[in-house]
């Protein structure tokens, strides 16, 4: 599978990453980006983007990220730091893997306004469950 091919995947051929609206904007081995554009499906009752997600965005992206090199993966664990409200804005996310064992893999997050401005940082831990990509 090349790269367009891996980033479809993770957004037009993903029914849940698909009705959210996440985008995979790019990806090379052991690093991705991708974002989601303000909507207010994706708002809490207060008008803000819901944490959620956040969270799902974070974790498609270091997804991405980790499947960057074929083998395919599970999330195993997250943890995730909130840092600032998002309300009208893009959410802009990059992914990076800090380590990549032979059965577990790590990616951190970073979550941005268009601005560079920063409000959520994630560490995901996922399990490798096949060495072939998912097709």
């Amino acid at each position: 599978m090349d790269i367009k091919e891996l980033a479809a995947s993770f957004s037009e051929r993903n029914p849940f990453t698909n009705g959210l609206g996440i985008e995979v904007t790019a990806i090379e081995p052991d690093y991705a980006e991708g974002r989601i554009e303000f909507a207010k499906k994706i708002s809490n009752r207060s008008g803000f983007v819901h944490g959620g997600v956040y969270m799902s965005l974070a974790d498609t992206i270091a997804s991405a990220a980790v499947h960057s090199r074929g083998a395919s993966y599970v999330t195993q664990s997250c943890s995730f730091q909130f840092y600032k409200a998002t309300r009208d804005e893009t959410l802009y996310c990059a992914a990076r893997v800090n380590h990549r064992g032979r059965k577990t893999c790590v990616a951190e997050t970073k979550l941005t306004h268009a601005d560079g401005t920063l409000v959520g940082e994630g560490l995901f831990s996922f399990y490798k469950v096949s060495d072939e990509a998912v097709k």
